[in-house]
């Protein structure tokens, strides 16, 4: 995972063009199951969405967050 914030159990992962390959599509389905079986919330962006559509990836994000007062 690229990112993770312990406290509220969200993992976030950027991926690239390489998680399209179907290896990397089933490693990924079952990663995030290992996880979810944690309570562990897996956030998927792809790389562009992050650089051309910062806000919606923030907004997102801050939606997962159980403290919503969180700017």
């Amino acid at each position: 995972m690229d990112f993770y914030c312990p406290s509220e159990k969200i993992a976030i992962e950027l991926d690239g063009e390489g998680h399209n390959e179907a290896t990397q599509i089933e490693y990924d389905k079952d990663r995030d199951l290992f996880l979810e079986y944690f309570d562990v919330t897996v956030l998927r962006f792809e790389n562009k969405e992050v650089f051309n559509n910062t806000e919606n990836v923030l907004n997102k994000i801050r939606e997962q967050f159980k403290d919503k007062t969180i700017a």
